[in-house]
């Protein structure tokens, strides 16, 4: 064995000679003219990095502040019929609301609320409050605005539910 360890020691500077060969052939024929300045590159690439990680953050903190509000129908007005929401389930109000574009029939809404809290609160209430006779709103649907891929997951899950739903005859897996 210590044949073979000096024997690997002999060989680490011809290893060492041929390598930095090998570099210098590479760097007479390197074009430095080819390539933007490695700083220059570098500096943009964290600088898009920096600027994508505090969308995503802001994006996901504001998100933690919003209600996916799905069937309100807009008669009476959003702002009233938020307003009635608010008070039959026992909820603060959203400082800002809006409906989504683009979607046929009743376009749903994204609800701000100041906090996380609330906006959990809001989701929860309204869920007891289905179960009310009186509800005047029984078909709302108020779920936590997800990003496209835990909404993905949020339906493949659901789909699994009403799944296990429909092969035991009754509403078990979902509420």
């Amino acid at each position: 064995m210590s044949k073979s360890i000096s024997e690997l020691a002999d060989s680490i500077p011809s290893l060492i000679n041929s390598l930095l060969e090998g570099v210098t052939k590479q760097l007479v024929s390197f074009d430095p003219t080819q390539f933007p300045p490695l700083e220059a590159s570098l500096e943009k690439v964290v600088k898009s990095a920096v600027k994508e990680t505090i969308k995503h953050d802001t994006t996901d903190r504001l998100r933690k502040h919003q209600v996916f509000l799905r069937n309100l129908e807009p008669e009476k007005g959003d702002s009233d019929s938020l307003e009635i929401v608010c008070e039959k389930i026992n909820a603060d109000a959203p400082t800002k609301f809006f409906r989504l574009k683009g979607e046929k029939g009743i376009r749903p809404l994204i609800l701000q609320f100041t906090t996380p809290e609330q906006a959990i609160k809001f989701i929860q209430q309204l869920s007891k409050s289905k179960r009310a006779q009186n509800f005047p709103f029984p078909s709302l649907i108020a779920r936590p605005n997800y990003t496209p891929e835990e909404e993905k997951v949020y339906h493949h899950a659901w789909a699994e539910a009403c799944k296990l739903n429909d092969a035991v005859g009754r509403k078990e897996h979902v509420d």
